[in-house]
């Protein structure tokens, strides 16, 4: 079998940024993220189960993404949205923001603040994030910036309107933490998969 292109033009220092990340399907629509070389967070589009995909990427963060994470509705058992969820890093703006891509509608939400005096380094291998979502629906996003700063939100409107809650990090740097699906007997829970660089 031939190789097939997704997109030629992801960012070299895609794995220290975050990216790719995907494929998720609903039906035949796939999608890819990334980010590019001008530093936009980009989705790439298939429609016909991976065998083309869309040659001009759809960017939602334009110029300063330094890294991104997400979480597909249907990686939390017992939920069948259609939406990607996005933490981003935005080292221009020194934001922590949140958006969604739709896979069925084909289309991005607004972007949203989570945390807007982060003082986001451009050297991605600075900066750390995380997502995920509860089988109630509640998001929990999370970030740090080397040993400078580190937080955690979250949502239960889908993204419109994020609150603190307890800071999962350590003040260490580069710490590494994925947000995961687990189930604890209480739908609101979230749990996350934490690397301590400094034990």
């Amino acid at each position: 079998m031939a190789d097939t292109t997704v997109y030629a033009v992801i960012n070299n220092l895609a794995g220290a940024l975050g990216s790719p990340r995907g494929p998720y399907y609903v039906g035949d629509r796939g999608v890819v993220f990334g980010i590019d070389s001008a530093l936009d967070l980009v989705v790439v589009l298939t429609t016909d189960g991976g065998a083309t995909w869309d040659a001009t990427p759809d960017a939602v963060e334009a110029g300063s993404v330094t890294k991104f994470n997400c979480w597909f509705d249907q990686e939390t058992v017992g939920l069948t949205g259609d939406l990607v969820h996005f933490v981003i890093m935005d080292d221009a703006a020194n934001s922590i923001r949140y958006a969604n891509y739709d896979i069925s509608a084909g289309a991005w939400s607004s972007v949203v603040e989570i945390q807007g005096t982060v003082a986001v380094t451009a050297n991605a291998g600075d900066n750390v994030c995380h997502i995920t979502r509860a089988r109630s629906g509640r998001l929990e996003a999370g970030y740090a910036v080397d040993a400078v700063a580190s937080g955690a939100e979250e949502s239960t409107d889908v993204g419109a309107t994020w609150t603190a809650i307890a800071n999962p990090y350590e003040a260490s740097a580069r710490d590494r933490m994925q947000g995961l699906y687990c189930n604890t007997g209480a739908d609101a829970d979230a749990a996350n998969l934490f690397h301590d660089a400094s034990a």
